[in-house]
């Protein structure tokens, strides 16, 4: 049985300094004792403190690590992704909203993981600024393999209700008679400030015109993009692989903001609902640590108490 961990690094300070305190808690309380190969992916032209991250990891498992520059190709754009892209981040309207290279990443682990790790049987990703924090008493790959799982992941989440906007719809017309209203989290958006930003991107990103005066909103209730377990064959099959190119074809992982993580729990649920385990296990992310400034807005996502943890069921 072939694993590997995965994460995707960016050579900058912030994104190195949460990758060893990541890879520190991932060795203490789950892979000192798995030993499983971690694969740090980048495509930037080096990472400088390669040494440095190498040199942080202790004797026993620094055979493990390993840098792996994938090809500048997976993040070239056509014409018409590029102007749906630009023209998506410039409208900011959310503090979340993120930037090109979000959207780049979320394609990357929804659509284009599947071929760069074809020869593994079981792989899983982790965000830089994950923290598992807890002792894992047992093998995430030997529960996939023993139990013929094909996903596995820790908190639910719901998704950006603009980034996901016509996810629904799309997701509801795949599967008539599998998309249930627990799924989602309906809402209604009639803020003017909002809808009139949100007249623009759609404006821009369809040559349409959006007329109303509100936006009704279906927020995917899915599993966080920061971690997951899964089996690389389940994502190749035919009828998968096939609607992953429907879904690139989009373009609304650029038009918008679909994520990765809604996009692998959904087609996972749809397609083999029994074969889903959620475990539970104290993990967290920034956002759930601390209050992140989001360029010169500070924003707080933790949650009420510290007994809590980041996932909507407070588990």
């Amino acid at each position: 049985m072939k694993t590997g961990i995965f994460y995707f690094i960016e050579n900058t300070e912030k994104s190195i300094q949460q990758l060893k305190l990541s890879l520190y808690f991932l060795f203490k309380n789950y892979n000192a004792k798995y030993q499983h190969e971690v694969t740090l992916f980048y495509n930037d032209e080096q990472i400088d403190k390669k040494n440095e991250v190498l040199i942080g990891i202790r004797n026993e498992c620094r055979h493990l690590i390993k840098f792996v520059k994938i090809s500048p190709t997976l993040f070239n754009l056509t014409e018409e992704q590029k102007k749906y892209v630009e023209k998506s981040v410039e409208i900011e309207i959310k503090s979340d909203w993120g930037n090109i290279q979000d959207r780049l990443l979320n394609r990357f682990w929804s659509i284009q993981i599947w071929d760069v790790v074809k020869d593994y049987d079981y792989i899983m990703k982790l965000d830089t600024d994950v923290i598992i924090e807890e002792p894992i008493s047992e093998c995430f790959f030997k529960i996939m393999k023993n139990k013929d799982y094909n996903y596995l992941s820790n908190h639910l989440m719901l998704d950006c209700d603009i980034g996901s906007y016509g996810f629904h719809d799309y997701i509801k017309t795949l599967f008539p008679n599998g998309v249930t209203n627990s799924m989602f989290s309906q809402s209604i958006i009639t803020d003017k400030a909002t809808v009139t930003l949100f007249k623009k991107l759609y404006n821009n990103v369809n040559d349409n015109y959006y007329t109303k005066d509100d936006i009704s909103c279906y927020q995917p209730i899915s599993y966080t993009d920061s971690f997951f377990v899964t089996k690389v064959s389940f994502w190749q099959d035919s009828k998968i692989t096939k609607i992953l190119q429907e879904i690139d074809y989009t373009n609304n992982i650029f038009k918008y903001k679909w994520t990765s993580g809604t996009i692998r729990s959904f087609l996972s649920m749809m397609i083999e609902k029994s074969k889903i385990i959620r475990c539970v296990f104290r993990m967290s992310k920034e956002q759930e640590r601390e209050a992140v400034n989001v360029k010169g807005v500070i924003a707080s996502f933790v949650p009420e108490k510290y007994s809590q943890s980041g996932c909507i069921t407070s588990k």
